[in-house]
C-alpha cells in the first residue's frame, strides 16, 4: 500500500471486503432479481461476478473506428 492509503482507518476486514468484490464490480451486466448477500467467505472462493474487467478504453475504440473508416 502506498503512502495516501498508510493514514486510512480502514482496517483489515473491511480491505478484505474490497478485494472480495472486485469480481461483482467487473461485471457489467447487473441481474437485479439475483441474490447478491454473499459472505465474505463466499467472495473469497470466487463466487458471483467475473474474474476479468471489461474492457473500457474508449480512446482505443474510438481511434480503431477512425482507422476503419479511412
Amino acid at each position: 500500500m502506498g503512502e495516501e492509503a498508510a493514514s486510512c482507518r480502514d482496517g483489515a476486514v473491511k480491505r478484505a471486503w474490497y478485494e472480495a468484490e472486485q469480481r461483482l464490480r467487473n461485471q457489467i451486466d447487473r441481474n437485479y432479481e439475483s441474490e447478491m448477500d454473499f459472505s465474505l467467505r463466499e467472495l473469497q472462493s470466487g463466487k458471483g461476478g467475473v474474474t476479468a474487467a471489461p474492457d473500457t478504453d474508449t480512446r482505443s475504440y474510438l481511434l480503431s473506428i477512425l482507422q476503419t473508416e479511412r
